[in-house]
């Protein structure tokens, strides 16, 4: 479609875009946008409406069976979708599990701070341990920013790490505000070879 013609019918950049999702022949794009980029769209939205509009062209004026070949096609293709169906339930439960391991170490770490409430303003406070730190006090810092290390550890590592929960942000403000957790990861980078983007916020310090 040339660039006059889309001046005179007057469309949009949503309705031209919406247009050309219709448009698309290309099966495995079609059902690229039907599975995976129609969710970033709103139910009103006329691009989701396409994309499931080209799914169903595709479906009926070219993959419909006129031969024994096109119905092993159409099995295929909906083999592949069931198939991807199936991934994200995994992927999603995967999600779910990593996320209620994580919910329970956090709730251990809280733990820590209600029963030992003196080492909270190491982590939250910019508190730094010095000569007048009792032995007893600095072991729990120490094992506080450990238990801690290995929370932020395990969620960027897992797919949640994909996800924004905040997590990363937690994990830059205690690593910028504490000393005894910042010192405590620097003498033990090695320990975290993955976390250091995670945490840093890209200042490399």
């Amino acid at each position: 479609m040339d660039e006059e013609k889309i001046k005179k019918q007057g469309l949009s950049n949503i309705e031209l875009e919406a247009l050309l999702l219709q448009q698309e022949h290309r099966i495995f794009q079609v059902l690229r946008n039907f599975i995976v980029n129609r969710k970033q769209y709103d139910k009103d939205d006329p691009r989701r409406a396409a994309c499931k509009t080209a799914l169903i062209y595709a479906l009926i004026f070219k993959m419909l069976p006129r031969t024994a070949m096109g119905a092993v096609g159409v099995a295929t293709i909906v083999a592949l979708v069931l198939s991807y169906y199936s991934l994200e339930t995994i992927k999603k439960q995967n999600i779910n599990d990593s996320r209620s391991h994580i919910f329970f170490h956090s709730v251990e770490i809280q733990k820590i701070f209600i029963d030992h409430p003196e080492i909270y303003p190491y982590l939250y406070e910019g508190k730094e341990i010095d000569s007048t730190t009792s032995e007893v006090e600095k072991r729990r810092v120490l094992m506080a920013c450990e238990m801690l290390l290995d929370l932020l550890d395990h969620y960027s590592r897992s797919e949640m790490g994909n996800y924004d929960e905040g997590w990363k942000e937690f994990g830059e403000d205690l690593y910028a505000n504490s000393p005894s957790f910042k010192a405590f990861y620097k003498e033990r980078e090695q320990w975290y070879p993955n976390i250091g983007d995670f945490i840093k916020n890209g200042s490399g310090n």
